[in-house]
């Protein structure tokens, strides 16, 4: 506190901002930025690092890119990065953040396996075979079921054949 801004503080300073944080969002960068000294330690911490894809031929997207094509999660609105946060958050502000996000659209009614298994589903990922087991169902009747909730947007496929709601 009360130190004056040298630019030799910002590294120090940037890599306990992104510790403490759940990601980083790069917006704009260029090859030799600052931005890319966080992101990357950021990715060191464990850390999601986000970008927004820019320009090709603008010098301040290269940066951006650059860690797009390194593995970076590309982010087009702010949902993009709600999603992939949720399941970081401790379960009582996912349980708070999902009953205000929550709306059911009239006419999208689910059918009756596909509400069992939306129940069982939350921002907790889930596997295929803990879902077959919290709802009873077959492997074809659960497997129909979150690729029609898939397609409807209603929850999100994970690697690792994990499952959670959108």
């Amino acid at each position: 506190m009360g130190s004056p801004p040298h630019s030799h503080h910002f590294p120090r300073r940037n890599r306990i901002i992104s510790g403490l944080s759940l990601g980083v969002i790069v917006t704009e960068a260029a090859i030799s930025s600052g931005s890319l000294i966080t992101a990357r330690l950021a990715a060191e911490q464990g850390r999601e690092v986000f970008a927004v894809p820019g320009f090709v031929k603008e010098d301040t997207s290269r940066g951006t890119n650059a860690l797009l094509k390194d593995g970076a999660a590309l982010i087009e609105r702010a949902q993009d990065v709600i999603d992939v946060v949720m399941a970081q958050l401790e379960p009582a502000l996912r349980l708070r953040l999902q009953s205000s996000r929550e709306k059911h659209v009239p006419g999208d009614q689910l059918g009756k396996e596909e509400q069992r298994v939306y129940d069982v589903l939350s921002y907790d990922p889930r596997t295929v075979d803990e879902v077959i087991v919290s709802t009873g169902l077959s492997v074809s009747t659960v497997m129909a079921s979150l690729l029609s909730l898939e397609l409807r947007q209603r929850i999100r496929l994970l690697p690792g054949q994990r499952y959670l709601r959108a």
